[in-house]
């Protein structure tokens, strides 16, 4: 499933474009600077939580959200994200 790496990385997209845009709000709008800068950050949380859920039911189901990729094919190493009853409830409660 596609929906592993996509919740992986809403929160360092998310600070990279805080990072990128964060100097040109402050310039440009000082005061509402922080409200703007909440805003995304929020968005981020609220995107990644519904991602998140998304893949409710096949966790509830019982079964483990698993996505692989071949990292050193030649060593036999992958890079693997799973999701199973544990951390999809550590992962909804951050």
């Amino acid at each position: 499933m596609a929906a592993l790496p996509i919740l992986l990385s809403i929160p360092f997209v998310a600070a990279a474009l805080l990072g990128v845009m964060f100097p040109w709000l402050a310039a440009h709008t000082p005061l509402a600077q922080r409200r703007i800068a909440a805003r995304i950050a929020g968005a981020a949380a609220v995107l990644a939580t519904a991602t998140l859920l998304t893949q409710a039911p096949a966790v509830f189901a019982g079964d483990v959200v698993t996505f692989r990729v071949a990292w050193l094919p030649a060593l036999g190493v992958d890079f693997t994200l799973r999701l199973d009853g544990w951390a999809f409830l550590f992962a909804f409660l951050i």
